[in-house]
């Protein structure tokens, strides 16, 4: 499927290397938002890290952005040597961090963030998200020259021998001018998800009635309900406990312990995940950050 056409020359791309496993668009950021990055040498490092995927797990990179205080992944591979990538990933470059710069304790959230990409236009919504993610540090800046997220890949600025560029560009037919007019438009029209939104279709992947979503008690699936709604609503926007709160009508302490038990419940009930990843997948990407959102993620 495509979701943009030209009749301009095709750029050579960097082909897939294995058999296609899952997609994923994966994010982290750091705890109590100080910087993942205190200079280049640090980008660096976690450059390097990211460009081993594929040698060492069979996890190719298509896309990624380093923020400030977070960073961005686009990535396809076995779930499972996914898992073992990002592991070593999170592992290596808090270890190297923290002893370059005099610091001890984790650097990243607990749990990195992800969201499993299955549709075209989904891709291709993830692949703009991502390469417009630095418009949040400069919203004047030429995104082709970022040095810190892939878009100059894409574009031909400069060359990552290790970056799978194919699958993305196949969006667009192959063309690099169809893929920059998606990217660079800002009048693209996008949708930013709120918490009305997590509500409908948290009711919908947990199959329960609008109404009993925020319920607490025994009622068939509404407390599993409440813990999907919490969780998705604190990692895909980031709301903070107060906000959840006043929409749940219920104590930001409460949604305090509701956000514990439904990580917890992520790890233990894979029933639970399935339907975390199906609620993401049908929520999307944010493609362009909200004042809040923005605040919240950026130093």
């Amino acid at each position: 499927m495509s979701v943009g056409s030209s009749t301009l020359a095709v750029m050579p791309r960097v082909a897939r290397l294995h058999r296609p496993g899952e997609r994923h668009h994966i994010t982290n950021r750091t705890s109590r938002k100080n910087p993942a990055f205190l200079d280049d040498a640090d980008r660096k490092f976690f450059l390097w890290l990211l460009s081993e995927f594929f040698d060492r797990f069979k996890v190719e990179v298509e896309a990624f952005a380093f923020m400030t205080n977070h960073y961005h992944l686009l990535v396809e591979g076995d779930l499972d040597q996914l898992a073992r990538a990002m592991h070593r990933l999170g592992f290596l470059y808090t270890q190297y961090f923290n002893n370059r710069h005099g610091l001890s304790g984790p650097l990243f959230s607990s749990r990195f963030y992800s969201s499993p990409v299955n549709d075209p236009t989904y891709h291709a919504n993830v692949l703009r998200y991502i390469h417009r993610n630095p418009l949040a540090i400069d919203p004047n800046m030429a995104l082709a020259r970022y040095e810190w997220s892939s878009y100059g890949v894409y574009t031909g600025v400069r060359f990552e021998h290790w970056l799978v560029t194919e699958p993305g560009l196949d969006l667009f037919d192959g063309s690099v001018s169809a893929l920059v007019d998606f990217v660079e438009d800002p009048k693209k029209d996008v949708w930013i998800p709120e918490l009305a939104d997590v509500h409908d279709v948290v009711a919908a992947v947990a199959h329960v009635p609008i109404d009993d979503v925020m319920v607490r008690g025994s009622r068939t699936n509404s407390t599993g309900a409440l813990l999907l709604f919490c969780l998705l609503a604190s990692e895909l926007l980031n709301a903070s406990s107060m906000e959840i709160g006043k929409y749940a009508n219920i104590p930001s302490s409460t949604v305090r312990g509701i956000l514990a038990r439904a990580r917890e419940t992520r790890v233990s009930s894979r029933s639970f995940a399935l339907q975390m990843d199906q609620a993401a997948e049908k929520l999307g990407p944010i493609p362009d950050l909200p004042t809040w959102w923005a605040d919240s993620w950026e130093l």
